[in-house]
């Protein structure tokens, strides 16, 4: 994160499963009450195909310790939805032909 170019940033959420959604964030900058968007870009397993957007706030909980920090998501918004691999294009798909 800087001023010029602000948060930019990459997401993985695996689920109890191993299945995982990516995503690619950014942001004006890293701080209090500042928005945070997001897009997925795909997912493997019950994820494979899933396009969306999403946004929200987040709130640090305590100190920066090493490389790790805590924290909360606030005012979550946006949508998800899977796109069946028929309709997907060869660079979504994972360059399935």
């Amino acid at each position: 994160s800087d001023t010029g170019s602000g948060m930019v940033g990459r997401s993985v959420w695996t689920d109890e499963h191993g299945d995982r959604v990516f995503s690619e964030l950014r942001g004006a900058a890293i701080g209090p009450g500042q928005r945070i968007e997001g897009n997925i870009i795909g997912g493997t397993g019950r994820y494979e195909g899933l396009r969306g957007e999403y946004g929200f706030e987040w709130q640090r909980i305590g100190p920066v310790e090493g490389d790790e920090i805590a924290g909360r998501v606030v005012g979550l918004t946006g949508w998800a939805r899977v796109t069946p691999a028929a309709e997907q294009s060869p660079t979504t798909a994972g360059d399935r032909k």
